[in-house]
Order: C-alpha cells, then sequence, then structure tokens
C-alpha cells in the first residue's frame, strides 16, 4: 500500500527512480562476463551389454528394462548384475565427458599433393 500511495502523491520521483533503476540494471549488464562455452558436466553413462542368442523382445524386457530403471535415480553406480540373466556377458559401464571430445574434425584428401604437402 505505501509504494501505490507514494507513486500516486509523487509521480515524478517515482519515474525518476524508475529511470535510475533501469540505468543501473544496463549498467550492470555491460559489465557482466558472458562465458561462450561454459564448463558445464552433462550426465552422460554408456552401458555396453552383450546377451548372445536372445531375441530383441527378450533383451529389452529382460535386460533394458531393469537396467534403465537401476540407472535413472542413482548418482554413483557400482554393481548392475544384480536380477540379470545369468546368460549375458559382463557389462560394461563407461561415463562419457562430453567436454573431452573435439570440437571439429576434419578429412582432407587430393589428387595432385602428397601426405606430406597436405599436412
Amino acid at each position: 500500500m505505501f509504494l501505490s500511495d507514494f507513486s500516486i502523491r509523487r509521480p515524478v520521483a517515482t519515474v525518476v527512480i524508475i529511470i535510475v533503476l533501469m540505468a543501473l540494471g544496463l549498467l550492470a549488464l555491460k559489465k557482466l562476463r558472458v562465458n561462450q562455452i561454459p564448463d558445464v558436466e552433462q550426465p552422460v553413462l554408456v552401458t555396453n551389454i552383450s546377451y548372445p542368442g536372445a531375441s530383441p523382445d527378450t533383451v529389452e524386457r529382460e535386460v533394458i528394462n531393469r537396467i534403465e530403471k537401476s540407472l535413472l535415480s542413482i548418482s554413483g553406480v557400482d554393481d548392475v548384475r544384480h536380477k540379470l540373466p545369468s546368460e549375458i556377458r559382463e557389462p560394461i559401464i563407461q561415463r562419457v565427458d562430453p567436454s573431452a571430445q573435439p570440437i571439429m574434425q576434419l578429412a582432407l584428401s587430393a589428387t595432385q599433393q602428397s601426405h606430406a604437402e597436405i599436412s
């Protein structure tokens, strides 16, 4: 109630306060540093499981659904073998860091130049 009463009784002061706040906001925005590629660690976990001789339906029902349920809500994974069929090979769990991947890959070829000249 105080803010509305003050704004009605002193409209010029209210406009001046708003302009000063906007100027301070623009000044702060100019000094704000923005990183083009921030260091963000995305949670990427790759699990490879071989189940030789099984049909796709069996693999989905007995392996994939159980693995997805167990990996959804945990931060550190030590053991995934629990409740999986004994016929599968040992699961390979790898944590992948996308920021460690190269930004660009190039492939060059030429018919007139040697490998040394291209490099």
